[in-house]
C-alpha cells in the first residue's frame, strides 16, 4: 500500500489500517485488493495436515479445560475428527 502511494499504519496483527479520501475509495480497494493477492501468491495459505490439526485441537481443549477450571461454563468440545471436519 505504502509503495502505491498510501498513508498506512500496519497493526500488531498484520492488517493495514489508513485514511482516504471519499473521491479515492475505488483506488484505495483497487489498491488492496492487489496487496492481498500479492501476498496470497507470495505466502499461499498452509494446508491443514493431520499433525498440525491435532495439535491445534488439543491447544483448543487445554484451554478449554483452563476456562472451565477458572469457573466458566463452557459446553463439552467436539470430538477430534468432528473437528477435523470442521476445518
Amino acid at each position: 500500500m505504502r509503495d502505491a502511494g498510501w498513508d498506512v499504519e500496519v497493526t500488531w496483527d498484520g492488517s493495514v489500517k489508513g485514511n482516504y479520501p471519499a473521491d479515492q475509495r475505488d483506488r484505495w480497494w483497487a489498491t488492496m485488493n492487489d496487496c492481498q493477492d500479492q501476498a496470497k501468491a507470495q505466502y499461499p495459505e498452509p494446508v491443514a495436515d493431520e499433525p498440525g490439526m491435532t495439535a491445534a485441537y488439543e491447544a483448543e481443549i487445554e484451554n478449554r479445560d483452563c476456562l472451565v477450571k477458572a469457573g466458566y461454563d463452557i459446553p463439552d468440545p467436539p470430538s477430534l475428527q468432528q473437528y477435523m471436519d470442521k476445518i
